[in-house]
């Protein structure tokens, strides 16, 4: 199904956070202004009474006891204050956060919709909110809450797609409401009625560099060898680097890791989920090719899950079985024990 492109609310307000404009949110009734903390100074901010909102993720890294999502302080007046409560690599000044007023963010507060878009904007997970006001500026870019269109996908293109691995390939390029490209690789001739299907999450440092700090590379290569050679199979190829952190973020989880901790700890002091990525989208993609049962690649019986949880049918779990390497072997036994992967 094809469908004119378009860009979502979400997409226009994200991008203009991501270059460090703030806009107005419209919720409730009332407006608040945000604007993403990272490289935002509190001398220059578009209004007064600013909160910084964290994640519980963010404030546990911190030493914070927290029961929710979010939790709200009052916005330090320092810069390198401010960057060293929101990012775990910068240590220009060293903070507690229990010499903060903290205070859990209540489920019906803006903040949870205004981290939803600084997530998409591959910043780090941390918003300064003003206070409610009637009446935003003229020329603000306001954003209401309350529309939440549903998730869509645009079907861009479709072409030959011959792969060192898989010959016999195409591919099928789609774009999501937030403007994200996604790929469904075809590989020879795959049952559509229940075909071998591996999700797999973009990883430039794995894929493209060929990174032998994770298994992407190898586990991409291995997935559409083995669909070639058993006849077919569709390799979801999606935008989501870093168990959807994003590029950057993803590289700053190396950094800490270098530091000592393990691939879950890294994006959790950063203020992330073990894993954000959205499965939705995976279901969207096999819905617009009209798959709605399959056989799934994968070694993670957490995505099994996820992707059933959105609404396909995974008959069989398929293991992916690739050599581990002396620099991937710890990020494997951690995925192994903390994240529940069956290797074998």
């Amino acid at each position: 199904m094809f469908h004119l492109p378009q860009i979502s609310p979400e997409a226009r307000a994200a991008a203009r956070l991501a270059s460090g404009q703030p806009i107005w949110l419209h919720h409730g009734g009332y407006y608040y202004w945000l604007l993403a903390a990272e490289g935002a100074s509190p001398a220059s901010l578009p209004g007064t009474g600013g909160q910084l909102i964290l994640t519980s993720h963010r404030a546990q890294a911190l030493g914070a006891e927290t029961s929710g999502e979010l939790i709200m302080l009052k916005l330090p007046a320092r810069a390198d204050t401010l960057e060293a409560l929101i990012n775990p690599l910068k240590i220009s000044a060293s903070v507690i956060l229990a010499d903060f007023d903290v205070q859990p963010v209540a489920l019906d507060h803006p903040a949870h919709h205004a981290m939803a878009l600084v997530k998409q904007t591959g910043l780090l997970p941390a918003l300064i909110i003003g206070p409610r006001a009637n009446k935003p500026p003229a020329d603000a870019l306001i954003y209401e809450t309350r529309v939440r269109p549903a998730f869509y996908l645009t079907r861009i293109s479709q072409s030959k797609l011959p792969l060192r691995a898989a010959p016999d390939s195409n591919v099928i390029t789609f774009r999501d409401q937030h403007g994200a490209t996604h790929l469904a690789i075809m590989v020879g001739e795959p049952d559509m009625d229940m075909p071998l299907v591996r999700v797999h999450s973009s990883c430039l440092t794995g894929d493209i560099l060929g990174s032998l700090r994770c298994d992407c590379g190898d586990q991409l290569q291995a997935a559409l060898t083995m669909m070639h050679e058993t006849g077919g199979g569709i390799l979801l190829y999606l935008d989501q680097e870093g168990r959807g952190i994003g590029l950057a973020n993803k590289l700053r989880a190396y950094q800490l890791q270098d530091g000592g901790m393990n691939t879950y700890e890294a994006n959790n002091a950063l203020g992330f989920a073990d894993d954000e990525r959205n499965f939705d989208l995976a279901a969207s993609v096999l819905r617009e090719l009209s798959i709605y049962a399959v056989r799934l690649l994968t070694n993670n019986p957490s995505k099994v899950d996820k992707l059933s949880d959105a609404g396909i049918l995974v008959k069989e779990r398929v293991p992916l079985i690739i050599m581990e390497n002396p620099h991937n072997q710890a990020y494997l036994n951690t995925k192994e024990e903390q994240g529940g992967h069956i290797f074998g």
